[in-house]
């Protein structure tokens, strides 16, 4: 007997679906997480990488027109336009200011606070001369001022602060680049994984239906077949147990139903109150195994025949059964008319009744 028909049915359905259980609650959690790892990224991407970029930009954006406003300021030569591009030089420090504040809220590269650092002290050097130049034009030193703006020193103060935003912005792009990039990889892969999973999770459940379907479903036939063979007073109904679990009892059960049949009609067919000794010495082949009994008792299906030929009123005196051994005696009213009956039809039919065709072969598995 195989190992799936030992194991109980509560059993093998919960093995079967668990199984596809476990198989798509790791499918859920593999998804979970790598979907939760995609959000993460594309959260990084878009509300730290590409605003610290914006925020970077308006930052080149306010100190280059900083720097065209001091320029500017050496070429006015009338008071409004001094003040006009003294106003132009506010807004970009103030447009410095708020950007640089936007920029500090999204810093989150490791690399990104050291060229924050660097950006920050190298500007607040070229800040220092813009002012000292604005209070030189104010004092009416337009030469000095033009010196000061014109310097070395002061041209690469300015390009050293572009050169730290400019690598600031690459470093956010970069970060961005890679980010976008391993979550399109992750969603290809959780595509895929999903995919395979899925396939896989279907073919696991048609193996499991058909399995199921295989050993179940033939069994079940086999037990309704001998019910409905016990249910037309079949005595050779029997089928053959292959396994222990609940459809296997029940077929012990049923072929034990059989087999206490087949006692009681032989217990009763071997007593000298109600048959003859030759009848009784005749169909001592009852007593054998049950097996071999139910195969060649030969008792009727049906009760028709005895009924008409006998009638409903037998002669034999079957009342009180007190003679009858053991547990047979009991309620023995009822049990031997009807033994009598199914044995009566037996002794008329012996002999001229053709074996039935199911007798010839194995009795069926279950």
């Amino acid at each position: 007997m195989s190992a799936i028909r030992n194991t109980p049915i509560a059993k093998k359905f919960a093995g079967a679906f668990g199984l596809v259980c476990i198989l798509c609650l790791t499918l859920g959690a593999y998804t979970t997480v790598t979907f939760r790892s995609i959000a993460a990224a594309s959260t990084e991407v878009s509300e730290n990488g590409f605003p610290s970029f914006i925020a970077l930009s308006d930052l080149r954006r306010a100190i280059n027109k900083l720097r065209i406003a001091d320029l500017y300021l050496l070429l006015c030569q009338s008071s409004p336009c001094s003040a006009q591009e003294n106003a132009m030089r506010q807004k970009a420090l103030e447009a410095y200011q708020s950007a640089l504040r936007a920029y500090e809220a999204r810093i989150s590269y490791p690399e990104e606070r050291e060229l924050h650092d660097r950006f920050v002290a190298s500007f607040a050097r070229y800040k220092s001369v813009s002012d000292r130049s604005a209070e030189l034009l104010s004092g009416g030193k337009t030469g000095d001022a033009l010196d000061v703006l014109t310097s070395e020193s002061t041209v690469a103060v300015f390009d050293d602060t572009i050169s730290v935003l400019n690598d600031d912005m690459a470093l956010n792009v970069k970060h961005g680049l890679e980010s976008s990039k391993a979550t399109s990889s992750a969603s290809w892969r959780a595509i895929w994984v999903t995919v395979l999973a899925t396939l896989l999770n279907l073919g696991l459940c048609v193996l499991v239906g058909t399995l199921l379907n295989r050993e179940i479903t033939p069994r079940i036939r086999h037990v309704m077949e001998l019910a409905q063979k016990l249910a037309v007073q079949d005595l050779t109904a029997h089928v053959r147990v292959t396994g222990t679990d609940e459809l296997g009892q029940m077929g012990s059960s049923l072929n034990a139903c059989v087999c206490l049949s087949i006692s009681s009609l032989s217990a009763v067919l071997s007593h000298p109150r109600y048959f003859p000794r030759g009848t009784a010495s005749e169909n001592t082949e009852l007593r054998p195994g049950c097996r071999r009994s139910a195969k060649r008792s030969g008792f009727p299906r049906t009760l028709r025949s005895s009924r008409s030929r006998l009638g409903r009123n037998s002669s034999i005196d079957v009342a009180d059964g007190q003679d009858l051994p053991g547990g047979v005696a009991t309620k023995a009213g009822q049990v031997i008319p009807f033994c009598v009956f199914l044995l009566s039809s037996h002794a008329w039919r012996r002999g001229r009744r053709p074996a039935a065709a199911h007798e010839s072969g194995a009795p069926t598995g279950l």
